[in-house]
């Protein structure tokens, strides 16, 4: 049967919201029900980042986390969960662009695509084990990292081999060497690949020479070429290498960033990045430095930390937990879905 109230009429409806089967057949309902529980995942749970890529002829950020990549458009803002592959959950370390290819490397896997990241394709690694964590290429080779050495292999052909073994490798940067930061603090850089020189330890009281004069380690958190400098993202600092570590005679210098040297060694940095003659350090703190090439500017955001920080264009995108802050909006965004994942 059919029935209709009149719009033109109050009506007031009353419901009982029932919170047991107590109430079951007592005003002789013909309405029968079933009571189910479902455990469900309720979406992409997006928590921290842990690599950033700015694919300008995309107008896209590629961001890692523990369980996968979202893409965020530089034009809107969107963003969406990229299926790289098959939308199962890696914890992804790294993502870099080379020749016009673009790589994801996750704990386990290094994934590939050739059309700015429309397909992939899951490279065969055969010959490496353990835990991956990034991903570079150095005159003509691919190098990875990992938690038991460094594996290299040419571009277009051969096998992956292993040098640096038994050594948990997190941090690997390419420019006119290689340099390996072992454990966080230890300084190993390389012409060939295959020859390793130990630099020295970073620690308070500067870098030493043997492993053994240990001082209080200083970490590493992320390392970026400056002209012809090394910047690091420390937990104690912002600092340079004055071009030493290629050398038998590694050091480091405190950057100051606050303009006392002590309050500038107690900041904490968790990325860098460099575009041209400017960089910027994003710390633990919510707050990033700009460095213009004379100076220092320092910005507070409404993040709670900053762990990724980059360049898109004319603007700082700064990373922290599920929160985006780019500079030119006077609010930040929440990274937030409620799609199946």
């Amino acid at each position: 049967d059919e029935c209709f109230l009149p719009m033109t009429s109050t009506t007031n409806l009353n419901y009982n919201l029932v919170n047991n089967d107590d109430w079951y057949d007592v005003i002789n309902s013909t309405v029968d029900y079933k009571e189910e529980i479902v455990q469900a995942d309720l979406g992409f749970i997006f928590r921290h980042p842990t690599a950033v890529l700015y694919v300008s002829e995309s107008d896209m950020v590629l961001v890692g986390s523990r369980i996968g990549v979202i893409s965020i458009s530089t034009v809107d803002y969107s963003f969406t969960i990229l299926n790289f592959n098959g939308l199962k959950e890696e914890f992804v370390r790294d993502i870099k662009s080379y020749n016009e290819e673009l790589y994801i490397l996750t704990d386990d896997n290094l994934y590939k695509s050739s059309d700015s990241g429309v397909s992939w394709i899951k490279e065969e690694l055969p010959e490496l084990s353990g835990k991956f964590f990034q991903l570079v290429q150095f005159r003509g080779f691919f190098v990875i990292s990992t938690d038991n050495g460094i594996y290299h292999k040419e571009l277009i052909k051969g096998h992956w081999e292993r040098v640096l073994s038994h050594t948990e490798v997190r941090l690997l940067h390419s420019d006119r060497y290689l340099v390996a930061i072992k454990n966080g603090a230890d300084i190993y850089y390389s012409t060939n690949i295959v020859d390793w020189v130990f630099a020295g330890r970073l620690t308070n009281g500067g870098v030493t020479n043997t492993v053994d004069d240990f001082l209080g380690t200083i970490r590493v958190n992320s390392v970026k070429s400056y002209n012809d400098i090394l910047l690091l993202a420390t937990d104690k600092g912002l600092r340079f290498d004055n071009s030493t570590f290629y050398t038998e005679f590694a050091a480091t210098s405190l950057i100051d960033v606050e303009g006392d040297f002590s309050e500038s060694s107690g900041i904490e940095f968790n990325d860098i990045d460099v575009k041209s003659d400017e960089y910027v350090g994003g710390t633990s703190e919510g707050y990033y430095y700009v460095y213009n090439g004379s100076s220092y500017t320092k910005t507070t955001t409404e993040l709670s930390s900053i762990q990724k920080i980059i360049y898109v264009g004319d603007d700082i995108w700064a990373f922290g937990y599920d929160m985006l802050k780019v500079s030119s909006l006077d609010y930040a965004i929440k990274i937030s879905f409620a799609v199946p994942f």
